[in-house]
């Protein structure tokens, strides 16, 4: 029996507490109907839900678990699933706002500058195309030119030459000319004094004298030549002085 007295004495104890408990809510309810329970519990999780928003920075598991509880309460699960809805769609509203305001017309302006890259680059691609077709043909111009000159100077001094050496072989031609006359003038002269005064050698002679002074000038450069091949030819043979060929 001593055994079993802590066992009774702890259920008595606990049954006293629960009695007290259930007076206590009744007193309260008794004090304050159901409509004045629900304000003051509204009033406790709204003061729980402000204390967890200002400590949002800290705590903001806590700040959604007391929110949640907060609208669960006032509006229900259903209203607060609406809630949460209407609040993510307005956020999704704000984000394509912003998108439309801000991303949008900076994805505009950097499509823009692209284009502009495109056609910059282009014209660069173009302009140095451009500027070494005409460095090619400035080059190629100035090696005509150099070229031209050369050839210019090559063909004025050429001319030059060709000019004197005709000048030259025109004043021989003219000399030679000159010459002929003349000597077909003391030919002529030479002709008459010989039949007019010399009467003692005969007309066969005379006539030989003739024909060999008239066909002297066709022979003669022939004759000069071979005459001046012989004494170069001598001459060769003759001893040479070694420092007049240095």
């Amino acid at each position: 029996m001593a055994t079993n007295t802590p066992d009774i004495s702890e259920q008595l104890n606990k049954t006293i507490e629960q009695i007290n408990t259930y007076i206590e809510n009744s007193a309260e309810q008794l004090r304050c109907g159901p409509d004045c329970q629900a304000l003051e519990a509204t009033q406790q999780l709204k003061e729980k839900y402000e204390a967890a928003k200002t400590n949002l920075e800290s705590a903001p598991g806590e700040y959604q678990t007391a929110k949640k509880n907060y609208y669960t309460y006032i509006m229900g699960q259903t209203g607060y699933d609406e809630y949460i809805k209407n609040n993510l769609t307005a956020q999704s509203n704000n984000i394509e706002t912003n998108i439309n305001t801000v991303i949008n017309p900076l994805i505009l302006e950097m499509k823009n500058l692209n284009d502009s890259y495109k056609t910059s680059y282009s014209s660069y691609t173009y302009l140095r195309k451009l500027d070494e077709k005409y460095n090619g043909e400035i080059n190629e111009l100035k090696q005509n030119i150099q070229e031209a000159a050369v050839t210019t100077g090559d063909v004025t001094t050429n001319d030059r030459k060709t000019f004197y050496e005709k000048q030259n072989y025109d004043a021989l031609i003219s000399y030679y000319k000159f010459s002929l006359w003349v000597f077909y003038l003391l030919l002529i002269v030479f002709t008459f004094l010989l039949f007019a005064m010399n009467r003692s050698i005969g007309i066969v002679k005379k006539l030989l004298f003739i024909v060999f002074f008239f066909f002297f000038p066709f022979f003669s450069t022939d004759i000069t030549l071979w005459i001046i091949r012989i004494f170069y030819n001598f001459t060769e043979l003759l001893p040479s002085n070694v420092y007049t060929k240095i």
